[in-house]
């Protein structure tokens, strides 16, 4: 998917998410946080050729926490976030 594509759609279907009682419930708050955290992070490095730092690439590692925790309706918050963690090793490499 191309970069300003999955932005878009994760942030699109995390704005949606947010407004689901699903949304009120801590651990799944929590989630959605990181998530839009790395998330802004990938588009400051994409967008102003920003590298993100070692301590940074703490909020691309929560895949597994997330895989678990976001499912069924909500599953694709999960996968973009895991193609974008995918693309970010892609670019720092």
């Amino acid at each position: 998917m191309e970069n300003s594509k999955l932005i878009n759609s994760l942030r699109s279907r995390i704005s949606e998410y947010k407004s689901t009682e699903l949304y009120k419930n801590k651990a799944l708050k929590q989630d959605i946080l990181s998530i839009e955290i790395a998330l802004c992070l990938f588009e400051l490095s994409i967008d102003c050729k920003r590298k993100i730092t070692e301590e940074e690439n703490y909020w691309f590692k929560g895949a597994f926490y997330i895989d678990n925790d976001i499912t069924g309706e909500w599953q694709d918050i999960s996968n973009m976030y895991n193609d974008l963690v995918e693309l970010q090793k892609r670019l720092s490499d």
